[in-house]
């Protein structure tokens, strides 16, 4: 069985869909999609794991999402910032295996909260 904590409350004309799952013994558990080729980040994706060298391009979504896009793959990573910039620039290349980075949507940009 599923209970509201708090309820939120919902602007009339808007729809809040938060996909997050807490479990008692895990926590909260975020969505992580992993990837083998070109891909379109969907809203309630968190974590995106790459592992060829592709484009991942971000969606239009709410301010204040955050998203992390991780290459396990030596070849380039690009993230496609889609309708926005990512710090003043189309794209974003990880060029290194392993390289992380961390954006945040402002409303107007992607933003690089952190990286590798």
């Amino acid at each position: 069985m599923v209970k509201d904590i708090f309820p939120v409350p919902v602007p009339p004309n808007e729809l809040d869909v938060r996909v997050v799952r807490i479990t008692e013994q895990e926590g909260i558990i975020e969505n992580v999609e992993t990837v083998s080729a070109t891909y379109s980040i969907l809203e309630n994706d968190r974590f995106v794991i790459v592992d060829t060298a592709c484009t991942v391009t971000l969606p239009t979504i709410n301010t204040g999402k955050l998203i992390t896009v991780k290459s396990t793959v030596a070849g380039t990573v690009t993230i496609d910032g889609g309708d926005f910039n990512i710090d003043g620039a189309a794209t974003l290349d990880m060029t290194s295996q392993y390289d992380w980075t961390t954006i945040l949507f402002s409303g107007t940009e992607w933003n690089i909260v952190a990286s590798s």
